[in-house]
């Protein structure tokens, strides 16, 4: 009895040491969003596609919209190890300018989604990259794509749609970089239509 009883505390004692701390983020919160603006024929609208904020536990909550036709959906969960590594590795240390885009001297028309990463380090101020994924550095690129296969994938707690028009308007004046076009109404001449 006593040798099993040694046997089963020498097992819990390895089996407690085996069980690793998950490590905490090195940002203290990391809000990342899709977003474009839509124009209609007399109005521009501002839309956020998905959104998430992680905090430095690696508990989130998101919003998306899997088409512009539903509603949004929300839910919350938890990032993965290899997300939270990926995480801390890219936005350690590293130095990223705050736009990788287009500029108009490219003479380049982008059509797609609009990308911010919007994040507070543990000691230090808030920073905020905007941009295109094939403007962006490879790391920004990898930790991009991880975040919207987790925002797009299923097995998540669904919540509650939650509040982001504050941050929308913080989004669409980080967006502002170039000015929006002037929309006019077209000048064209319809033809009345004559039968033959």
């Amino acid at each position: 009895m006593r040798l099993f009883l040694t046997l089963f505390a020498l097992l819990s004692i390895a089996a407690c040491q085996q069980s690793k701390q998950t490590k905490l983020l090195v940002t203290e919160d990391l809000k990342y969003a899709a977003f474009t603006w839509r124009a209609d024929t007399d109005s521009v609208e501002f839309c956020i596609v998905h959104y998430i904020d992680i905090d430095k536990n690696g508990q989130y909550v998101l919003m998306r919209y899997d088409t512009f036709m539903e509603n949004q959906k929300c839910f919350a969960g938890v990032i993965t190890d290899t997300l939270r590594e990926l995480i801390n590795t890219t936005l350690n240390d590293t130095i990223y300018q705050k736009i990788y885009d287009f500029k108009p001297s490219d003479s380049v028309l982008y059509c797609g989604y609009n990308y911010c990463i919007d994040y507070a380090k543990t000691k230090g101020h808030r920073n905020t990259i905007q941009f295109i994924p094939s403007r962006s550095p490879m790391h920004i690129r990898a930790l991009a794509a991880s975040l919207d296969t987790l925002i797009y994938s299923v097995a998540k707690n669904q919540i509650q749609p939650f509040n982001l028009n504050d941050y929308k308007e913080k989004l669409k004046r980080i967006s502002m970089t170039e000015p929006l076009p002037k929309l006019k109404k077209p000048k064209a001449k319809i033809p009345k239509w004559k039968p033959y």
